[in-house]
């Protein structure tokens, strides 16, 4: 599970809710260092961005599946979480399906919420290249998202109060955000052996809960998936179900293949290894070989010159 992302906090060091003072996610952050900006110009709806770097770029040189789902789910609780204020949301389901490659960037999502009900919230989201222009209009469709969100009590999260249903375009990237070695480094994710790879319940990807961030175990389990193969692999799709929060750590995710060949599927558990092996999630990751890298002309934050790699 995922507490919610809230795009309203301050830019500032300590990362403070503006209208509540609490402080929300530490200055070395993974989700600071993807660089992502998002608004909600109006109810049920957000779009976000960010830009497509090396460091969480796959053997075709296109983002990693877990990068581009981590940002997902934290456009998707953006855009419902001000339905349910003073409730709160955490993830329950995720799946995520790839179409068409990048080829400039920056990564677009434009989500949408299509139920809000008592229990539950449901939110779509388009993944589209921007080709230097976060304007959704703009953008040519990559992929497609749908994210479940169970509604739980407000006191579940260190952030209270009210949370407004719209808000201008924002980010929590601070001066010095951004990844300085690859995605999986990083993280600090270590591999056991093929197939089985552990990360720890640290600061750095903790979410709202203390527990260790939804999309970060979405990342954690495609890393799982990949190391069964040679480093000629990508993985494309993703169906994530969540079960319980990491209340201890290192969440250790196995991997194993339900399907081999050039289309194939790997089934990955990821576990609470010091609080009694609890599931915390269930996944399966679809992996292809990789097509020759790509030549991506990127672009960063809008406006900013084109960087080849």
């Amino acid at each position: 599970m995922v507490a919610a992302a809230d795009h309203r906090l301050s830019h500032h060091t300590n990362a403070r809710h503006p209208s509540l003072g609490l402080q929300c996610i530490p200055e070395r952050h993974f989700w600071r260092d993807f660089r992502v900006t998002n608004e909600r110009p109006e109810p049920g709806y957000s779009v976000s961005s960010f830009a497509i770097v090396p460091e969480t770029c796959d053997a075709e040189g296109q983002p990693h599946l877990g990068a581009v789902a981590l940002v997902i789910d934290g456009g998707g609780a953006s855009t419902a979480i001000g339905l349910v204020t003073p409730d709160w949301l955490a993830t329950s389901d995720l799946s995520h399906s790839a179409g068409a490659p990048f080829r400039e960037g920056p990564i677009v999502i434009v989500a949408r919420a299509i139920r809000v009900g008592s229990n539950v919230a449901v939110v779509r989201a388009e993944v589209g290249d921007g080709h230097g222009s976060d304007d959704p209009t703009a953008m040519r469709r990559t992929g497609l998202s749908i994210m479940k969100f169970a509604r739980i009590p407000g006191s579940a999260s260190v952030i209270t109060g009210q949370i407004s249903t719209t808000s201008p375009k924002s980010t929590n990237a601070l001066t010095g955000s951004g990844f300085r070695q690859p995605m999986f480094d990083q993280t600090g994710m270590r591999v056991v052996d093929h197939g089985i790879v552990e990360l720890d319940r640290s600061d750095y990807v903790r979410n709202s809960f203390g527990s260790i961030n939804g999309g970060a175990l979405v990342v954690l389990a495609g890393r799982a998936a990949l190391s069964l193969t040679d480093e000629g692999w990508v993985a494309t799709d993703v169906q994530t179900h969540y079960l319980a929060q990491t209340k201890a750590g290192p969440a250790r995710a196995t991997a194993t293949w339900l399907r081999e060949g050039a289309d194939a599927v790997v089934e990955v558990h990821v576990r609470d290894t010091s609080n009694n092996d609890t599931l915390l999630t269930h996944n399966l990751v679809k992996l292809r070989p990789a097509h020759p890298p790509r030549r991506i002309g990127l672009r960063g934050r809008v406006g900013e010159e084109i960087a080849e790699f």
